[in-house]
């Protein structure tokens, strides 16, 4: 697991930045009558339109950046596993920032074309049917035609969105057809470990995509073609892209054995009761791989 650990990081980091900025500023947004409109409704408060569009193009470069480094960590794992080659710190950052590019092109397009709408225009009643008054009084919420993010959708969103998860699952299908080769070289601890590192992973690429990707894709589909209203369905969406940090950590605590051990550790000890001695089988979290075609060496 150790040789794992800088795309573990990279996970916990992203859940634990991006939970806290949902927490602070939870935006809800939604596609009506050819209109994109947000709204920031965290404990900050809502923000003015002119200046609600900056925390919320932080809320797509979270996003955005969540769905790379699902790609960036199985691409990892295919370089250990399938090219033996581990990459160092500085490539690794190097890697992230790479496909971080795009989120942070998505996120700048999204400001310039927001702040270079024509004057005068208010999308007032677009609140119309809406928890919010439309009659003018409400003024907390930033809106923009879907015609003007048309182009950066087809040029970022999009490749970003299948190019991502088309790496993840080239990356999946070889390292799993290259530990089936090598799984009678391996220990019991070893499969055990890779098979811990699968199930994080497939949580890492699985919840963006229910969470994030689905909700994008449904938003996306309303701004390029068809004026559709999802109602509830649009609601569960966005309760989904706030829940996305929290469950990508709750499975991971429930998935890695020493974070169980150590969950239930806590817990022994705060109902009163002591908690046995357990040992570490064969110090699995100071146990480093290499895999070679010749088998498996620690």
């Amino acid at each position: 697991m150790k040789t794992f650990k800088k795309a573990l990081y990279l996970g916990c980091i992203t859940d634990i930045v991006f939970g806290i900025y949902m927490f602070l500023f939870c935006p809800t947004t939604y596609v009506t009558q050819g209109t994109y409109i947000f709204l920031l409704q965290g404990v900050v408060g809502n923000f003015s339109h002119k200046y609600g569009i900056y925390p919320f193009v932080v809320h797509l470069f979270f996003m955005y950046t969540t769905i790379s480094n699902a790609a960036v960590q199985f691409l990892y794992r295919y370089l250990m596993v399938c090219r033996n080659i581990y990459l160092t710190r500085l490539k690794f950052i190097l890697i992230t920032l790479a496909f971080m590019t795009f989120s942070v092109s998505y996120s700048l397009l999204t400001v310039i074309i927001y702040n270079n709408q024509p004057e005068g225009i208010t999308y007032f009643d677009k609140l119309n049917g809406t928890q919010w008054p439309s009659d003018g009084s409400f003024t907390q919420f930033g809106a923009a035609s879907t015609d003007a993010f048309k182009l950066q959708v087809y040029l970022i969103a999009i490749p970003l969105t299948t190019g991502s998860y088309t790496i993840v699952s080239l990356a999946a299908y070889l390292v799993w057809r290259k530990l089936h080769e090598l799984k009678n070289n391996m220990s019991k601890e070893t499969r055990r470990m890779h098979s811990e590192i699968s199930v994080i992973l497939i949580v890492e690429a699985a919840v963006p995509y229910i969470t994030i990707v689905i909700p994008i894709t449904i938003d996306l589909v309303k701004m390029l073609e068809f004026d559709i209203e999802l109602g509830y369905i649009a609601e569960f969406c966005n309760i989904l892209v706030i829940f996305a940090p929290a469950l990508n950590a709750f499975v991971k605590l429930c998935t890695i054995k020493s974070y169980r051990r150590t969950i239930k550790r806590i817990a022994l000890k705060l109902i009163g009761k002591k908690p046995s001695e357990v040992t570490s089988v064969a110090n699995s979290s100071h146990m480093t791989m290499s895999v070679r075609p010749s088998g498996v060496k620690f």
